[in-house]
This record gives C-alpha cells, sequence and structure tokens, in this order.
C-alpha cells in the first residue's frame, strides 16, 4: 500500500476518532400526562371581567398572536390566546389554580 492512501486513511480513522468523541447524548425531558384542561369561553367577542387584572403578556407561537395573563381575586392565573391584528380571541383558555 503507498503511504499517500495510508495517510488518508489514518486522518479519516483520527478525524472519526475525535468527532466521536464530542458527540453528548441530547437530554430530553418528559413533561408527563397534561394536567390542566382548556376549557371553551364562554363568550368571543370580550374578555369576562371576572378573569381579574392583566398580569402579563407573551407572544405566541404564530404570528400576531399574543398569550395574555389575567389574575383572578383568588390568585389564580387564567390564560388565553388573543390575535389582535385580526380581532380574534382564542376558543380555549387555561385555568392555573394557586394553593
Amino acid at each position: 500500500m503507498s503511504p499517500r492512501p495510508m495517510r488518508w486513511f489514518l486522518g479519516l480513522a483520527l478525524g472519526l476518532a475525535i468527532g466521536s468523541l464530542g458527540c453528548k447524548k441530547v437530554y430530553t425531558y418528559d413533561f408527563g400526562a397534561p394536567t390542566l384542561v382548556p376549557t371553551s369561553m364562554p363568550m368571543r367577542d370580550a374578555i369576562p371581567l371576572e378573569y381579574g387584572d392583566l398580569v402579563g403578556v407573551a407572544p405566541g407561537a404564530a404570528p400576531g398572536w399574543s398569550l395574555l395573563f389575567f389574575q383572578r381575586a383568588d390568585k389564580s392565573i387564567v390564560a388565553l390566546y388573543v390575535n389582535a391584528q385580526q380581532g380574534i380571541i382564542a376558543e380555549k383558555l387555561v385555568e392555573i389554580p394557586r394553593r
């Protein structure tokens, strides 16, 4: 075997060995079954006053959507999506109890 293919093979073997040492397993977390069940919005043209004060806003996963967080008098949280660009209140909401 001539020296040129031998060097190429050794270089490839060394590259694969170093490359495999740099790999590590990607950690995935299992959140388990959902514990909060989405409920239907009682109205779609307004946000009920009993949801309390608006305490937070986060960007939604889709463009134009925002996730609004309201705090009730008992400190529980109500979260719902709103698209202000199109004037849409999402059909479902999530109530997060506080203990």
